[in-house]
């Protein structure tokens, strides 16, 4: 038995002995660069691409295992002018060696320096990174299984389960990449782009420990970063929670701070990350990167200041925000939205907005000046002239392209937004409260509220896609709302005046304003109070004809008709405005307007008719007024109405004078009586009508 035991420990004395002169001996008199072109040989067949080392091939076993590689290029396939594909200035790994039959790995470094990838994508949309590898034969084919070992083979063979790495720890000293470029070509688009000074270092990997990541790279010469702590990652990597702590900094002037877990990143990922973006200025970065023109804003002094902060997460199905701070110049936004099912998207939100002013993000208005040949008075015609059939056609074009609402027909939308001040177009609106929902192609704004000119407006909108037709309805009601200055905002003009109570009830079909024009129906009725119809004195136009209709000298005071109340009921009809009667209550005269506008040619046909009821007192004026009040029609367009007297309604009329014009003209027509005596009357009496028209 001793000598048993004895024998034993002799051979196991001399197995160590060997085993330790072959970790010494071995890397010192085996000549490991004939093995190069053997390893070139079968990293070409391997990869389908040429592949050589042009340094040494170094290798040590004791007491770590290493393997040291210089000058690695890896070429491209046939078709690619570019020689390589992959180049690497040198490579650096050492792994502890005992460990290693205890699955526990222990690198003291894993060093790569000077890794260059060109990835180029050719004219004919195939990249020099595909295909890489020998032929492999068709999916499906009978070699595709062959000696392949099956799913339970393989599991019986091993102790290792599906999910878990084949290591009981793992531990690495230093993990760096230095000095790497990767480059991007489009030989279609005729791009690249060139990502440099890559670093990399990772410090203390461990499966159990958070590990420390600082990269830096610069992208077409611009600046990007990501430094921070990643993990512990687990074992195995992708289960359970993974926490994150980094910092992203872009250009020197982006720094986003992300903290939070990915959870089951491998098998269902979900994750829950604060976001915070520290403030920093859009417009300055744009012209960093020469590219201003992206931000054609009339305000220059806008998008100087951006910020964001969150609470973001979600999974592959939904996504949410809470508790987000959205900051933009002077406007402080804090929301909160969610979506969930993005096939068929339900998305929710909640916005409180304290101030905006939009006119100032809107692109500046482009006024140019087309000269015109002279002659016959011709003067420069502002806008572009020439092109404009052109873009009329266009417009056109696109107007007749049928919009697909499937999209919306899916769409589940409920949300609130809420603005303290608003201001657009010029119109300046507070406290503006809307809630929005939408259900299989039907949406509905309701309430949607505001105050504006010292008055307060309710409404409420539905829109429905349900057909390829849209169709829609819209209410508003206001109360104590200020014309005057809010046409003056938005227009800068002044033609009325006064507080407005209106009750409108429209709907329409179509989704172009042509075709909504031409469909717009309902009713409403409007009623302005303690206001002036300005730039129009219809106290002076029926009653001064001479005047106000061209034939004399006008004052150079600035019209007007004040008014206690002006109440306008209509209908519309398939785009046509009818009034059944337009009454205004002046402290000089009543008004009744009755007739139509046309929406879609744009065309008036109204008639004033006119009733003194009053002196000129207490307007600024003594004097008793009286004659003739003449009714004006109102015709023309939009943009340039007509005013004219109605003198066939005024002739029609029972005026003393007229009746006996008539008569007069009658008998000289019959031949009765003294003809001079009948024409000396005659005129007499038209004298005496056009006294009261005050010529």
């Amino acid at each position: 038995m001793k000598k048993i035991f004895k024998w034993m420990l002799l051979c196991l004395g001399a197995l160590v002995i060997v085993m330790v002169a072959a970790v010494f001996l071995i890397p010192r008199f085996v000549d490991v660069q004939k093995y190069k072109p053997r390893m070139e040989q079968m990293i070409t067949d391997a990869t389908g691409r040429p592949f050589s080392l042009g340094g040494d091939l170094k290798l040590s076993l004791f007491p770590w295992v290493g393997v040291s590689l210089s000058d690695l290029q890896l070429g491209n396939p046939p078709g690619f002018k570019e020689q390589t594909f992959v180049t690497v200035r040198s490579f650096n790994v050492k792994v502890k060696l005992l460990p290693l039959l205890s699955r526990d790995i222990q690198v003291k470094e894993f060093l790569l320096d000077g890794p260059r990838v060109v990835m180029i994508k050719g004219a004919n949309g195939i990249g020099n990174w595909e295909n890489i590898g020998p032929d492999t034969p068709i999916e499906g084919g009978a070699e595709t299984t062959k000696n392949q070992p099956s799913p339970e083979t393989t599991a019986k063979e091993g102790s290792i389960t599906p999910g878990t790495l084949p290591v009981t720890a793992l531990k690495v000293e230093q993990f760096s990449i230095t000095n790497g470029i990767v480059e991007w070509h489009d030989r279609a688009l005729k791009t690249s782009n060139v990502v440099s000074d890559i670093n990399l270092q990772l410090k203390d990997i461990s499966l159990d420990a958070p590990v420390s990541v600082d990269f830096s790279a610069r992208v077409d010469g611009e600046s990007v970063s990501l430094n921070g702590q990643v993990g512990p990652v687990g074992n195995p990597p992708g289960k359970g929670e993974l926490p994150l702590d980094l910092t992203v900094t872009l250009l020197e002037e982006i720094s986003l701070a992300v903290k939070g877990t990915i959870v089951d990143a491998t098998s269902a990922p979900r994750f829950q990350l604060a976001l915070d973006l520290a403030s920093f200025s859009p417009r300055a970065l744009l012209k960093r990167l020469e590219k201003s023109d992206l931000l054609p804003t009339s305000d220059p002094d806008t998008f100087k200041q951006f910020s964001f902060k969150g609470n973001l997460s979600g999974d592959p199905s939904a996504l949410s925000i809470a508790n987000g701070i959205l900051v933009l110049d002077e406007s402080n936004m804090a929301f909160s939205a969610a979506v969930k099912a993005f096939s068929k998207p339900n998305i929710q939100f909640d916005i409180s907005l304290d101030t905006l002013d939009l006119d100032r993000y809107f692109p500046p208005s482009k006024t140019t000046t087309t000269p015109v040949a002279k002659g016959n008075g011709d003067k420069e015609i502002s806008g572009a002239s020439s092109d404009s059939g052109g873009e009329q056609k266009t417009a056109s074009a696109s107007a007749s392209k049928k919009m697909d609402y499937t999209p919306l027909r899916t769409l589940l939308l409920n949300g609130r937004a809420r603005v303290g001040n608003l201001k657009a177009g010029g119109a300046v609106v507070q406290n503006v409260d809307m809630t929005l929902s939408g259900r299989k192609g039907n949406f509905t704004l309701d309430p949607f509220t505001m105050d504006l000119y010292q008055g307060r407006m309710v409404s409420a909108a539905t829109f429905n896609v349900q057909k390829n037709t849209p169709r829609g309805s819209f209410n508003v009601k206001t109360d104590g709302f200020q014309v005057g200055p809010f046409i003056q905002d938005v227009s800068q003009k002044e033609f009325l005046e006064g507080a407005l109570n209106a009750d409108v009830k429209l709907t329409f079909q179509g989704d172009d304003p042509d075709t909504i024009k031409q469909n717009l129906n309902g009713q409403g009725e409007l009623i302005f109070t303690d206001g002036a119809i300005v730039g129009v004195d219809l106290a002076g136009m029926v009653r001064n004809v001479k005047a106000n209709f061209g034939l004399g000298e006008k004052t150079t005071e600035k019209s007007r008709t004040d008014f206690a109340e002006l109440k306008a009921p209509f209908t519309l009809t398939q785009g046509v405005f009818n009034t059944p009667g337009i009454n205004m209550i002046s402290p000089l005269i009543r008004l009744l307007v009755l007739g139509s506008a046309d929406l879609v040619k744009e065309t008036l046909d109204f008639k004033v008719q006119p009733k003194f009821v009053a002196t000129l007192k207490g307007q600024g004026d003594t004097k008793e007024r009286s004659g003739l009040t003449v009714p004006v029609l109102v015709t023309g367009t939009f943009d340039k109405p007509k005013f004219r007297p109605d003198m066939e309604a005024l002739l029609k009329t029972s005026i003393p004078q007229v009746k006996e014009i008539k008569e007069g003209v009658k008998a000289l027509i019959d031949n009765k009586g003294n003809t001079g005596e009948q024409l000396k009357s005659i005129e007499g009496k038209a004298k005496d009508l056009l006294k009261s028209f005050s010529f």
